[in-house]
């Protein structure tokens, strides 16, 4: 069995899958698998797996009908067999060394799930060996939960990450829902007892225009808010208490930073405002008595033209 399962979600990037799976093949640690899945591709990314396949008995291929980044992640789960697994969307490259280090970090400190740094690199540009400096900071899961929260320290992204395959058994990526990485962190990291940080630059994350993060604002950004009231609720039911005012601060700032763009720009339907107050409403009872009447007010706030003072006045005393 291979020590680690790369999984590759493949939709549409015949331009960049080659550098991405070639910098995965140009890994100085060998003992690995890719599992590259074709999330139903229109262009030629599907042959162009199915030729990389033919050449290199690492490479696994998994074709199904198109089902989204988080089906496809988890068509990949399914046939991991590493005792590690990573993800690498198509369109990223990684470091020769990621692996390695990755699992040196892992094993040193005897830690469930290991991180990088990333670079950001143009659509044709390529990685950048900014070398070594051995630093490592080592935390709990829910100490990486709190830092991510409250300082925004611990990144959310599932790129640059080493995850134990153990860790699988106990979540998937919710399918349909963007902001997957969010939500598949909340879930594992607390199944981590030690989560080891290294600062080396190994994964190479491509800016591309037509990316989900990098398109004009629409409703499938409201997604945010299902994860973040999923992480509040998921957190107050393990008895993690003392991160959940950082994440209901977290869901107040993205309520109204995304809350009034989705008002101006007419996304928000009658059902996603039934949702998101019932949401608000949620948070909100953890800060003030059931039935309080600021929470029916606040709640508003971000739709008014002079909420806005009002309202930074209030989320800068929670």
């Amino acid at each position: 069995m291979p020590v680690v399962s790369l999984i590759v979600p493949v939709y549409n990037v015949e331009n960049y899958l080659s550098s991405c799976v070639d910098s995965i093949l140009a890994q100085t640690c060998t003992d690995f698998e890719c599992i590259l899945v074709d999330d139903g591709s229109q262009d030629g990314s599907a042959r162009l797996c199915d030729a990389y396949a033919s050449r290199d008995a690492r490479i696994r291929v998994v074709h199904q009908a198109n089902a989204g980044v988080s089906s496809a992640r988890n068509a990949g789960i399914q046939v991991a067999r590493g005792e590690w697994v990573t993800f690498v969307d198509a369109d990223d490259c990684i470091h020769p060394e990621y692996l390695q280090l990755l699992l040196t970090a892992a094993e040193t400190h005897n830690a469930q799930m290991a991180c990088c740094s990333h670079q950001e690199i143009a659509e044709d540009a390529p990685l950048e060996d900014k070398g070594h400096s051995g630093t490592a900071w080592v935390l709990s899961g829910a100490q990486a939960v709190t830092e991510h929260y409250q300082h925004s320290r611990f990144p959310f992204t599932v790129w640059g990450k080493l995850y134990a395959r153990s860790l699988m058994e106990y979540v998937r990526f919710p399918d349909g829902l963007n902001h997957e990485d969010e939500f598949f962190n909340n879930h594992v990291l607390l199944f981590c007892s030690t989560v080891v940080l290294i600062t080396e630059s190994l994964y190479g994350y491509r800016l591309r225009q037509n990316s989900f993060m990098r398109t004009t604002f629409s409703k499938n950004r409201l997604d945010i808010f299902t994860v973040n009231h999923d992480a509040f609720m998921f957190f107050k039911e393990q008895g993690l208490l003392e991160v959940l005012p950082f994440v209901a601060k977290e869901f107040w700032r993205r309520f109204h930073h995304y809350g009034r763009r989705a008002v101006k720009q007419h996304c928000l339907t009658p059902a996603w405002e039934r949702q998101l107050l019932s949401y608000c409403h949620d948070l909100l009872n953890a800060h003030f008595p059931p039935k309080h009447p600021l929470i029916h007010i606040f709640v508003r706030l971000f739709v008014s033209p002079h909420g806005r003072p009002i309202f930074y006045w209030f989320y800068s005393k929670l």
